[in-house]
């Protein structure tokens, strides 16, 4: 149900985003609202999958799910500067609050419960054996006098102070500012930076973001690989996959040229009168 509402209230939000850079206070009210949808979105998707998903099969999937984001962003540098064209920029708002009505439809039509409250589509997917000894021993658990595990209180002190936690904060920080950076940036620095059109690249302005897509679902099937073969500890996976991924970025980063031609940082400013 969070995951739906978030889901919601972020298509809502587009649709009523405003295209006026003049109306500054609604412009920080959409955005508040957008960025307060998509904090719970992405913690929605991962309890989903990991009340769906089977231990051997987490990391393909969660790459699956996250990398979404990635062909989305990928599909929208090839559509949405013709939508632009033709329909003007409040088109792009509409067309993510389209696609956020089907997706809410499809969600409520097809979408069910965790396995654990035995809906008949976790024993059509395989889930019924898997989680009747959880549940099970969940059962025992609480007929000696333990708690179940819904009543169990969640430590936040040890949560704040672990270190693993704080390096894993780190980690998404570091990854989705420069992701994010690159994402609002990008189509500017195509047409200001290289003095190229849109329109005019086709398809490989979408390569950047078609790469993330594939190889974050690479990168999951490797994790799977490594661990269920017992190859590399959980730990030991996440730590040797994240330092590949971040020392390659880090390396195309930095060879990227420091000037395009007698462009200077005046070029890559953004323009809020583009869009009136």
């Amino acid at each position: 149900m969070c995951l739906l509402v978030s889901f919601m209230l972020w298509s809502l939000t587009c649709g009523f985003f405003p295209t006026n850079p003049n109306h500054v206070i609604l412009l920080v009210i959409a955005r508040f609202l957008v960025g307060m949808a998509q904090g719970f979105i992405f913690p929605s998707i991962h309890t989903v999958l990991a009340q769906w998903v089977q231990p051997h099969e987490r990391s393909r999937c969660v790459s699956l799910a996250t990398s979404g984001m990635y062909l989305g962003a990928a599909a929208g540098v090839l559509v949405l500067p013709s939508l632009v064209k033709l329909r003007g920029p409040r088109s792009v708002f509409l067309a993510e609050v389209t696609l956020g009505a089907v997706w809410s439809v499809l969600w409520l039509n097809y979408a069910s419960d965790s396995p654990l409250t035995e809906h008949p589509k976790s024993n059509a997917a395989g889930f019924g054996q898997l989680f009747s000894s959880i549940k099970e021993s969940q059962k025992i658990k609480v007929e000696n006098g333990g708690g179940s595990m819904r009543s169990a209180k969640i430590p936040w002190k040890s949560i704040l102070v672990s270190l693993p936690v704080w390096a894993i904060v780190a980690n998404n920080f570091t990854f989705h500012y420069t992701l994010y950076v690159l994402m609002n940036w990008l189509p500017t620095y195509f047409e200001k930076g290289l003095q190229l059109s849109l329109q005019e690249m086709g398809f490989y302005k979408m390569i950047p973001f078609l790469n993330m897509f594939i190889f974050s679902n690479v990168g999951g099937v490797i994790a799977d690989h490594l661990i269920t073969n017992r190859i590399l500890s959980v730990t030991g996976t996440r730590k040797f996959l994240n330092t590949i991924g971040f020392v390659v970025a880090s390396v195309a980063l930095v060879a990227l040229p420091v000037e395009v031609g007698s462009c200077d940082l005046n070029c890559y400013k953004p323009k809020l009168t583009e869009f009136n």
